[in-house]
């Protein structure tokens, strides 16, 4: 499996997307502001509100198990990127154009 010439040549851009998406979180703002919340709050910390909010765990609980599993994501996501490289080979993810 080869990446197509769009995804090779916006890989980046593509990447860029994906990380300011999920932790610049635009979509937690009119929640935010429907709450009462004067300011737009990080989305680890916004998790873990929205944790404690609904009885689940306390906020000190919180924090750590949302941190933790963001790290565990982060890791799988790591391995995914480093098992798809390794899978498209050389020629795909290191273009000689």
């Amino acid at each position: 499996m080869k990446a197509t010439k769009i995804e090779f040549r916006f890989r980046v851009v593509i990447m860029v997307a994906v990380i300011f998406l999920g932790f610049w979180a635009p979509w937690i703002e009119p929640w935010a502001s429907r709450a009462s919340i004067a300011e737009r709050i990080p989305v680890l910390e916004w998790l873990a509100l929205e944790l404690s909010r609904h009885g689940l765990l306390s906020f000190t609980a919180a924090s750590p198990v949302v941190i933790v599993c963001a790290a565990l994501i982060a890791a799988k996501s790591a391995a995914l990127r480093i098992w798809g490289t390794a899978y498209l080979g050389p020629g795909t993810v290191n273009s000689s154009r």
